[in-house]
Order: structure tokens, then C-alpha cells, then sequence
């Protein structure tokens, strides 16, 4: 069974893409590296059996300190697909699961106050390894970051066909504005359309989603709508791990808003400092260049302003970007590194 996913605007950088991507494919260049796809050397079944190879992977054999959170290996157990030395720990297949809840915190470790690492949403897949007495140990399949998992928050994986392109989507249980929410999916969160439009809300597998909200999966989308999706996320609450509308981080929100066009984006700043787009000398810095500091990742935005989820403001902002320059240059020193995302460029070009 082939997974469709999100679609590439503009740019493929894939040299094996041929046609459709699949779930796993490697959408983007990695530093000092030939990039592998569809037709690559090495192919280790993913989510469905395809024949990809999920860019975390690469990732991990490039950058050895990003493998504590991307590499599913402990001391007595590890999943089956591991290249190199997993020293005696025994090798399992692991089982694909799907989240079922609007949001799912992965956590540090099964301790009841471990620290919150990673957000999944509905529709994203986590492969559990080992089961826990509250949380499942495992690995989310999408962008291979490492955790613990609630075990009431994943179910059978589903068909998906479309996702969520707002900050937030409430679903209904009937199709009427007036009807109270019954639950509220964030942004990227991925569900199955099973029925007709009826007065603009969707039927699907969770209920009534308003249409507006929903983009099919494969279908080239509004470039005007990736504008007001990122904007549509102002004010929401800063907090450190999360992914969604409830609170979200910096690399958290970049993440969620570059997957809607490269599913394969990683989770953490200094991963997405590795392998987002291409490098750019910052004199050159233009809207839409992603800016990375220590532990810290923003978008030069419209209007000469810096758009991120700044622990300073405790919330996502779009500050003045000299201002904000100045200001965290204080703490963390100046800009480390400047990058620019071919499709994030491309549809700024267009629009501002």
C-alpha cells in the first residue's frame, strides 16, 4: 500500500524522485552528502514496505551528537532496521502505531516527570519497541526523534488522505457552525475523509472538520495559505517540546510549518541547522531565510521582522528584526547560521 504525502511545491531535490512521492522519501540535501530516495543504494523498509529511506537516518550516520534522540537503541533492546553496532541488545520489529489524539507529548523517559522532548499530532505513526507500564518506548516514525509515549494515545494505523493546514481545526459532531466542538486538531495533524462536504465542513474518520481548514494530501496547495497558516500561529503559548496550538517551541514551529511542503523535516534546532536547505552568507539574508542560533531557530519575516517562539516573549512572536538581533545576541552571541529553504523562498518571492 502506498502513503501519499504532503506535496512538493516546487522543487524536488531527490535526483531518484520519480513521479509520487512515499512516505520515507528524502526531500532535501544533507551537508557533504549524496542525497537518497527512491532508487538509493541502501533501502530499508519504512512505514509500508516502500523502498525509502527516511532522511533522519542520514542524518544520524552524519551528525553522531544528534544519535541519543534519533538512534532506537538501548542497552537491552533496539529496532531491527539499526545499521552498525547495537552492542547485546536485542533486535525487534517493532510495532507501527498511530496517534489518535490531537496531541501526544513524547517524554524523556517512563518517569512520571520526565522532560517533554518532542509533540506528536494525530495522524503522525510512532514504532513502539518496548512497552512500559503508563508509556510505550519507541520511535516517531516521520522524523525519527526518540521517546516515551502514553500508551492511550495510539491506535491501528489508518489511511490518511488529507491534513490540517490551520493553526487549529475544532471537529463537530454534526455539520453546524453551532454545534460544540468536540474536539480541536492543530496544525499538520492528518485524518481520512470519508464522506462529502455538507454546509463547508468535511465528514471524516473524527467527525466535522471545517473545509477550509483541510488540504488533501498530493494536491498542490495555496502558496498565499502557507503565509497566513505560519501567521495564524502569533501569540500561541511558548513551551519547550511542543508542536501544536496549545504551546509550541522555536524548532517546533518550524518544523510544523515546513512539513506542510517536506514531510522529512527534523525536530530540533540544531538538527534543522544541519540539513534545512542550503547554507547562505548572512549578507545575503532575505524573507523567508531561517536563522539559527545555539539551541535557537527563527524566520526573517515580512516588513524586516524576525517571526519565532521566543522563550524571552513566552509566546510566538514577529518582533522587529534589529531589535531582536540585539537582544539575543546579548545571551547567545551573534547569528551562527543562515539558511534558505528553496520552496519556502520560492513562495516568498511570490508573495511578499
Amino acid at each position: 500500500m502506498t502513503v501519499p504525502v504532503a506535496p512538493l511545491l516546487r522543487h524536488v531535490s531527490c535526483p531518484a524522485f520519480v513521479g509520487r512521492p512515499m512516505i520515507g522519501c528524502i526531500l532535501i540535501w544533507l551537508p557533504g552528502t549524496m542525497v537518497t530516495g527512491r532508487a538509493g543504494a541502501k533501502v530499508v523498509p519504512w512505514l509500508d514496505g516502500s523502498p525509502c529511506s527516511p532522511i533522519w537516518r542520514s542524518v544520524m550516520a552524519l551528525h553522531e551528537q544528534f544519535a541519543t534522540r534519533l538512534r532506537a537503541a538501548k542497552h537491552d533492546v533496539a529496532w531491527e532496521g539499526l545499521q552498525g553496532d547495537v552492542g547485546d541488545a536485542r533486535l525487534v520489529a517493532g510495532q507501527v502505531r498511530m496517534v489518535t489524539k490531537p496531541m501526544a507529548p513524547l517524554w524523556a523517559s517512563e518517569h512520571p516527570d520526565a522532560r517533554q522532548v518532542s509533540e506528536l499530532v494525530f495522524g503522525q505513526h510512532f514504532r513502539v519497541l518496548e512497552s512500559g507500564q503508563n508509556r510505550f518506548w519507541g520511535q516517531c516514525v516521520e522524523d525519527g526523534y526518540v521517546g516515551h509515549i502514553g500508551r492511550s494515545e495510539l491506535s491501528k494505523p489508518e489511511v490518511l488522505t488529507h491534513e490540517v493546514i490551520a493553526r487549529s481545526a475544532p471537529i463537530r459532531h454534526e455539520a453546524d457552525i453551532k454545534a460544540p466542538p468536540i474536539l480541536t486538531l492543530p496544525l499538520g495533524a492528518r485524518v481520512s475523509v470519508t464522506g462529502p462536504v455538507v454546509n463547508n465542513f468535511a465528514t471524516s474518520m473524527v467527525g466535522f472538520v471545517p473545509v477550509h481548514a483541510l488540504r488533501e494530501l498530493g494536491v498542490e496547495g495555496d502558496d498565499a495559505v502557507m503565509i497566513q497558516t505560519l501567521e495564524g500561529m502569533l501569540g500561541t503559548p511558548y513551551v519547550w517540546g511542543g508542536g501544536g496550538y496549545m504551546g509550541i517551541d522555536c524548532s517546533g514551529l518550524v518544523q510544523a510549518w515546513v512539513r506542510l511542503v517536506e514531510p522529512g523535516v527534523l525536530r530540533d534546532a540544531d538538527m534543522q541547522e544541519a540539513t534545512l536547505g542550503q547554507v547562505v552568507r548572512d549578507e545575503s539574508r532575505q524573507v523567508g531565510d531561517f536563522l539559527f542560533w545555539p539551541g535557537h531557530v527563527a524566520i526573517v519575516w515580512r516588513q524586516h521582522s524576525l517571526f519565532h517562539a521566543s522563550g524571552h516573549h513566552m509566546a510566538v512572536v514577529n518582533e522587529p528584526l534589529d531589535t531582536a538581533l540585539a537582544r539575543i545576541e546579548q545571551t547567545s552571541g551573534p547569528v551562527r547560521t543562515t539558511r534558505r529553504h528553496p520552496i519556502i523562498a520560492a513562495l516568498m518571492r511570490d508573495l511578499v
